[in-house]
Order: C-alpha cells, then sequence, then structure tokens
C-alpha cells in the first residue's frame, strides 16, 4: 500500500496539481492589475485585484502539494512477520532488524518504527487528510469561480463550448457545471478522510475491521487527479469580464472608499471616526450618490476634510488597490 499510494502521489498528482497552479501563477500575473471589488460576507468590502485573488490560491495549493510530497515520502512497510517481533526471520537470520531494512531498501521504503502485523495507519491518514485539503482548496476556488459567474456578478464565464448545451430546457443558460462537478468530488474525498480517521483502530496486533475500508482510499487519488485536471482545463479557457469587474468596482459609488475616510479622518485627530464614516456611507448609499459628494460637503467633518491632501480626497473619490498585489517578494515559483 505504502508504494501504491506514493506511487499514486507522485506519478499522477503531483504533475496535475502543478499543472493547475502554473496555469493560475500565469493567469495572477495576467491580471495583476486588474482592478476587481473585494467581498467579504457576499457584500463589497475593499478593491483588490483579480491577479491577487488567484495568487491566494497559487500559494494555498502550493502549500498543499509540498505537503503531499513529503507525506508520501514518509510511507514506511515492515518485513518483521505476523505481529512485529521478527519471530519467524529470527530463525533464519542473526540480525533481523538489518535484514528488514536491506529488503525495504530494495523498494525505497524505510521500516515503520513500531509495527505490529501492520503499518500504523497514521501515516496514511495524513496523507489522505492532506488530500481533503487539496480538494478543499480546489472546491474553494471552484466556489468562487461559480458565484463570480452569477447573472448579477458576471466577471468570469466558463469558456462554452460548440455545442455545449446549459440547460434542457432553457437555452439562454450557460450554467458552471464544471465548478460544480468539482464541488461535488471534493465531498467524496472529505468522506474518504473521515472514513481513514476511522481507521486508526486495529485492535491488538490486527484486526479486519479496517481492512475493506481501507480499500476506497484509492477514490480519494482518483478524485483529487480529476479533480486538478478539470479545474486546469476550465481555468485555462477561462473568460474574464475587466468591463464588469469595472462596473462592479463602483457599483456603490465609491462607499467602499469609507475605510480609508475613517482612517484619514483618525490621521487628522477625529475622535469617533469610524462612526463618522459610516454615518456618511449609508446616508451616500441612501441618497443614491457618491460618498466623495457627501463627505465633501459634510459640515460634521469639515475640520477634518479640510487637511486631506488632494492625494487622500483621490482615494476618496476613486477607490483602488493602493499597494502591489503580485509583487517580487511573493514568488510565482512552483
Amino acid at each position: 500500500m505504502s508504494l501504491q499510494l506514493r506511487t499514486a502521489v507522485h506519478d499522477l498528482l503531483l504533475p496535475r496539481l502543478q499543472a493547475l497552479q502554473k496555469t493560475l501563477a500565469e493567469l495572477a500575473e495576467r491580471y495583476a492589475d486588474t482592478v476587481q471589488i473585494g467581498r467579504t460576507h457576499g457584500q463589497h468590502a475593499v478593491p483588490i485585484t483579480f491577479g491577487y485573488f488567484l495568487a491566494t490560491y497559487v500559494q494555498r495549493l502550493g502549500e498543499s502539494t509540498r505537503s503531499l510530497e513529503v507525506l508520501s515520502a514518509k510511507l514506511k512497510g515492515k518485513f518483521s512477520g505476523a505481529v512485529g517481533t521478527y519471530n519467524a526471520i529470527s530463525v533464519f537470520v542473526d540480525d533481523p532488524l538489518a535484514f528488514e531494512k536491506t529488503v525495504l531498501g530494495y523498494v525505497g521504503l524505510e521500516p515503520a518504527p513500531a509495527a505490529t502485523q501492520i503499518v500504523p495507519a497514521e501515516g496514511y491518514i495524513r496523507l489522505l487528510d492532506e488530500l481533503a485539503i487539496s480538494a478543499g482548496v480546489m472546491a474553494n476556488l471552484s466556489h468562487d469561480m461559480r458565484n463570480l459567474q452569477r447573472s448579477e456578478i458576471g466577471e468570469v464565464r466558463e469558456k462554452f463550448e460548440e455545442g455545449q448545451t446549459g440547460s434542457s430546457t432553457m437555452a439562454h443558460k450557460r450554467n458552471p457545471w464544471n465548478f460544480e462537478n468539482i464541488i461535488g468530488m471534493w465531498k467524496q474525498v472529505t468522506a474518504q478522510m473521515v472514513n481513514a480517521n476511522l481507521n486508526i483502530s486495529s485492535e491488538h496486533q490486527r484486526d479486519l475491521t479496517d481492512s475493506s475500508s481501507a480499500r476506497f482510499y484509492t477514490t480519494s487519488f482518483a478524485l483529487v487527479a480529476s479533480m486538478a485536471k478539470r479545474l486546469n482545463e476550465v481555468m485555462s479557457k477561462i473568460e474574464v469580464d475587466e468591463e464588469a469587474m469595472q462596473c462592479n468596482l463602483y457599483l456603490t459609488k465609491g462607499a467602499i472608499a469609507a475605510e480609508p475616510l475613517y482612517l484619514l479622518l483618525e490621521k487628522y485627530g477625529h475622535t469617533t471616526a469610524h462612526e463618522a464614516s459610516k454615518a456618511l456611507a449609508h446616508e451616500a448609499m441612501e441618497r443614491n450618490v457618491s460618498l466623495y459628494e457627501v463627505a465633501s460637503q459634510a459640515e460634521s467633518i469639515a475640520p477634518y476634510w479640510s487637511k486631506f491632501t488632494d492625494a487622500e480626497r483621490d482615494l476618496i473619490r476613486s477607490p483602488k488597490p493602493t499597494t502591489p498585489v503580485w509583487p517580487p517578494r511573493r514568488s510565482t515559483k512552483l
């Protein structure tokens, strides 16, 4: 099993996960300066860029991929007899521990420091847990991409292939079915994580309560491989609507500048800046006018507003990311 799972990681999973990371990194570079509204709790927050959004997934997926490589390399073997005490081997060799190490060395495995009739389950459990993390990161990205395709948002589109049908009855639809399929597969990978953790117990030196259920571990490897391949294919052809991103960025007419407004008010001595900024932002949204228009005319903050520099006022007029979001210090190397 150790050899099978290690081979599955190195020959199947790592190439596909690294290919996906490469695609995401290229997209992050391409859209590093494409401004997008950030969202928290499903609400407009403050500006980011689409490249930065994707870069966070490059980092997260990269961490999990490296962990899979390390964990698979740590899988152990055993050649120590029916209960792990080298009884039978001792009849034939003087140093059964050295013999075990030599035999396992031929296939590139190290002996488990403690084994009974079986290798302890913890190494396999950790690997299955990390598979669930990799799958979860891909599902998280798929959730986000699916939401960005909502009709009300429309910032990205899954490429619609010739002859593809979005709905069996609503011919206008372009359903994000690939992302939804990936999310569905993640649920099964998570189920196998639970299964693996339940197999930590094998009574005394061995029972078979873990044997039949452990045969399902391979589904996680197949599912993660399929998820990575499909996500890579759909992301490599994703269509980005930069005009829609700009439209959504200014949907609240600059109310998203409420954060820099209160920080600047505090800078110039306002003692209840957050409350003042909140009141002005809510007034602007209720009147359907810009925050800049309300703030620049508000007598309540006039003494502080007069101290703002032109650059600071411009930040309230046209909020945007103010720091690089894909600088050299955040490497895109895989």
